[in-house]
């Protein structure tokens, strides 16, 4: 802690240390402006830049801890736990639907997608080859590969967002398989 109180200044302490340091710094503060050289931040002057921060520093703490006490009183009321417990269950039912949403618009896209495979092997099915009906398959084929991918990345971070991040990328990526691009060859 000396090492803490040699290197920073006032304001930074009150975030490094826990409550009942604080009170212990800002005793010692107060004890070291109020003797003329001695102390962590001794000054000499009463106007001094140490003086300021010192002040700075109990003003900082008592607003802290009158803030810390606040929070614990409205912690403790029926009334602000209620309201707390409806905020977190609609928090949850707003990502679980929007986690559905996602889900859907993958679940669409992936649809679209292998209806345009399937248009593809349709066209190369076909005894005379038309090269023009061909390319127009695997670009459409190829939108729709990219709209589903974009869609699965846009469910894995949907989900990540959520809170699952144990194996999300695996799960997602097993569970919704997307092809590579066709390529035409001539």
């Amino acid at each position: 802690m000396a090492s803490i109180m040699r290197t920073c200044t006032p304001v930074k302490i009150t975030r490094l240390l826990s409550t009942a340091d604080r009170r212990a710094c800002v005793l010692r503060f107060n004890s070291s402006s109020a003797s003329a050289g001695s102390g962590l931040y001794a000054s000499k002057r009463p106007n001094s830049a140490e003086a300021r921060l010192t002040e700075s520093l109990v003003f900082e703490t008592k607003r802290y801890e009158e803030r810390h006490e606040e929070v614990v009183r409205n912690r403790a009321t029926p009334e602000a736990l209620l309201n707390a417990t409806l905020l977190e269950e609609e928090l949850r039912a707003e990502m679980a639907a929007a986690l559905g949403r996602m889900d859907t618009r993958l679940r669409e896209r992936m649809r679209v997608m292998d209806e345009a495979s399937s248009k593809v092997h349709q066209v190369l099915a076909r005894p005379t080859r038309d090269v023009g009906a061909l390319l127009e398959a695997v670009q459409d084929f190829n939108k729709a590969q990219e709209a589903a991918y974009d869609a699965r990345l846009d469910l894995i971070v949907q989900r990540q967002s959520a809170g699952f991040w144990l194996d999300n990328h695996a799960l997602i990526m097993k569970r919704y398989p997307i092809p590579p691009k066709k390529k035409v060859r001539m």
